[in-house]
């Protein structure tokens, strides 16, 4: 079982006390850096104009998209569907084909 630890962890000028498993520290503090690069380019591309807090919904929006665009990325279920029906057409024509499954039904 992993042990538990408690961290700082800063995001975008801001302090988060967390307890995490020691084995997610290294992706949670990523998580966090990735959030402050992305916010400091939108800082950057907006010049000041926005607030900060909208500038934080930004980022969450962008980082919420691109979750979504995985999950629909690896969404096997319409190829599935597909291939079943595909499988079903193949069933149906190779029994109108096959003599001895005609002569099994009769």
């Amino acid at each position: 079982m992993d042990d538990k630890i408690k961290i700082n962890l800063k995001i975008v000028g801001d302090t988060f006390p967390l307890t995490i498993n020691r084995s997610e520290e290294e992706l949670v503090r990523l998580a966090a850096k990735q959030v402050d690069e992305r916010f400091m380019a939108y800082h950057q591309r907006y010049d000041g104009h926005l607030t900060r807090e909208r500038i934080m919904s930004v980022v969450a929006w962008t980082f919420a998209r691109y979750a979504l665009e995985q999950e629909q990325k690896n969404d096997k279920g319409p190829l599935v569907d597909k291939i079943r029906e595909m499988m079903d057409v193949l069933d149906e024509h190779l029994a109108e084909q096959d003599p001895v499954s005609e002569d099994r039904n009769n």
